[in-house]
């Protein structure tokens, strides 16, 4: 879970007072302390502009408690996830231990089973002994940061904080994740475009007094080239807003495994995914258990 909050939390926004050192400090113990289990949520909106802009934002959340998980494992998690935008809404839940996963949508439980789930986890998580640390990958998030600065206190949580301001540096950072890309690196020139599409990227962090970070948030403005506007039905930019929190860290959890439910292929196929788009060429669902 440490590394997933540090990567999305170096996307964030602010302006400050104290000094960079000082900030830079706060951020290094925020995000190195070892947070094994608490209360996670995320939420994250989409505006558009120009004359093919949605009438609604887009909107997206997510929450629950997690447990366990390091930079190279997964966390067990028991999350409920909700999406509106373009007249629809979505409710659902995903719960994840190491044994298996499932879904619930519109009131169906849908399973990976042991042995899929078993084969994703073995895809997902590196085959080391020791924990993969951010340099090891080649990522380093202090590159990704400017203009650090502290703002004083702040209560979040329940926990005082000291709120830790900045801009992220968008080309450094698309560098670096570029790597990870399932697809193959993307052209130098498409990185580009993508760093040009957007303006300034406000960063905020706040920080509580047992170095454990409580909240993240990104705030963005992009603005389409010309030349892409008709491509994209007439946008011409938009504004991206993202917010991560973290309550009770540390504080015990419970995460239960739901009944067995259906084949989690029918609920890709239900959705229009082709199975095998997710879960590989030759996908072939094992029995659930």
């Amino acid at each position: 879970m440490r590394k997933a909050a540090l990567i999305a939390a170096v996307a964030l926004a602010g302006c400050g007072g104290g000094s960079p050192e000082e900030a830079r400090d706060l951020i290094d113990r925020g995000f190195a302390t070892d947070v094994q289990s608490g209360e996670f949520n995320a939420s994250a909106e989409l505006r558009l502009s120009g004359l093919g802009a949605l009438a609604e934002p887009l909107r997206f959340t997510l929450e629950g408690p997690f447990q366990g998980g390091s930079s190279t494992t997964l966390p067990d998690m028991d999350l409920e996830a909700r999406a509106s935008g373009m007249g629809q809404n979505f409710a659902g839940r995903f719960v994840m231990t190491r044994e298996n996963a499932w879904v619930q949508y519109e009131g169906t439980t849908y399973e990976a089973g042991g042995a899929l789930w078993a084969d994703l986890r073995r895809a997902i998580e590196p085959q080391r002994d020791e924990p993969m640390t951010l340099a090891e990958m080649g990522l380093h998030p202090h590159r990704w940061l400017d203009d650090l600065e502290t703002e004083g206190g702040e209560e979040v949580a329940g926990a005082e904080t000291t709120k830790v301001t900045g801009t992220l540096d968008l080309g450094v950072l698309l560098r670096e994740m570029n790597r990870f890309s399932p697809e193959g690196p993307l052209p130098p020139a498409t990185l580009r475009q993508v760093e040009e599409a957007f303006e300034e990227v406000r960063f905020e962090a706040w920080i509580g007094a047992d170095d454990i970070w409580r909240r993240v948030s990104v705030e963005a403005t992009f603005e389409l080239p010309e030349e892409l506007r008709d491509s994209a039905e007439g946008i011409s930019g938009g504004r991206l807003s993202f917010e991560m929190g973290l309550d009770e860290p540390n504080e015990p959890v419970e995460i239960d495994g739901l009944d067995d439910g259906q084949p989690i292929d029918e609920l890709l196929r239900r959705l229009g995914i082709p199975p095998e788009a997710l879960l590989g060429p030759g996908f072939a669902q094992p029995a659930p258990g």
